[in-house]
């Protein structure tokens, strides 16, 4: 077996890990809210929650393949009174084979440097949906709601709204 078809291999494993890693928190999550709430969760939280995991997977197969370097632009947003990178989703997109396009919940916010597409390169982001996704140094994966609709801002997790 050659080098490159090793390479090939490892990387088609690393993307069935991390698609089964995605499904198992998904169904942790699940049974959690199920168990500590007796209610089956909302759909839209459990939305957010599989996104939220595809989004670490998608992270973390990126930082793999790109020297541990992180998807970011430089933008910062401040959640829960600590400050995270802003996601840069085009490079995301780019760098990785989990994510096929920009994820529907990714919002757009006037001015620069502040929502997942304005480093440019694709699209995606809309001022119909409603998180900023960050990451910190480690590769945890955050978010930020921005719209009317928001339970919270500056908060992570899931805010009453989706996309």
């Amino acid at each position: 077996m050659s080098f490159k078809e090793a390479l090939k291999t490892r990387k088609a494993l690393n993307a069935v890990f991390a698609v089964l890693l995605v499904l198992a928190l998904a169904f942790i999550v699940i049974v959690f809210v199920k168990s500590t709430t007796g209610k089956p969760p909302d759909g839209r939280q459990l939305a957010y929650d599989a996104l939220r995991a595809e989004l670490q997977a998608a992270v973390a197969d990126y930082r793999s393949g790109n020297g541990g370097e992180l998807p970011a632009d430089g933008s910062t947003v401040i959640i829960d009174n600590s400050s995270y990178q802003i996601i840069d989703m085009c490079a995301l997109v780019e760098g990785t084979s989990l994510l096929a396009e920009v994820p529907d919940s990714c919002g757009t916010i006037a001015r620069s440097g502040n929502d997942n597409c304005d480093a440019g390169g694709c699209s995606g982001c809309s001022v119909r949906y409603h998180y900023i996704w960050a990451v910190d140094d480690d590769g945890g994966i955050f978010s930020s709601c921005a719209g009317m609709e928001c339970r919270a801002y500056a908060e992570d997790g899931f805010q009453n709204v989706w996309p």
